[in-house]
C-alpha cells in the first residue's frame, strides 16, 4: 500500500503506465466477490484515480454489469 503508492497518484508518479493498467484490472477483479479495499487506503485512492481516467467506463462497462449481476443473484439466493 504505501510501498508502492505512498503520496504518488499511480504507481510510476504523476502518470499512469501500463503497470497501472494491468494492476487495476486484478486488483478491481475483487469487486466481483465485494473484496474489501478500505483496509488499504492507497489502494483505494488508486483505484478511484484509475476509475476517473476518460477510458476507463467503456472498457469496463460489460465487466461492471456482470458483477452487478452477481451481486443481484446473491441477494435474492435463497438458502436451502
Amino acid at each position: 500500500d504505501r510501498h508502492w503508492l505512498g503520496a504518488e497518484v499511480y504507481l510510476g508518479g504523476a502518470a499512469p503506465s501500463l503497470a497501472d493498467y494491468l494492476g487495476a484490472v486484478y486488483v478491481t477483479n475483487g469487486e466481483l466477490i465485494e473484496f474489501d479495499l478500505t483496509p488499504w487506503p492507497h489502494v483505494v485512492r488508486w483505484t478511484e484515480a484509475m476509475k476517473a481516467l476518460p477510458s476507463w467506463a467503456c472498457v469496463h462497462t460489460a465487466f461492471a454489469g456482470w458483477c452487478d449481476m452477481q451481486r443481484a443473484a446473491r441477494r435474492y439466493r435463497i438458502a436451502a
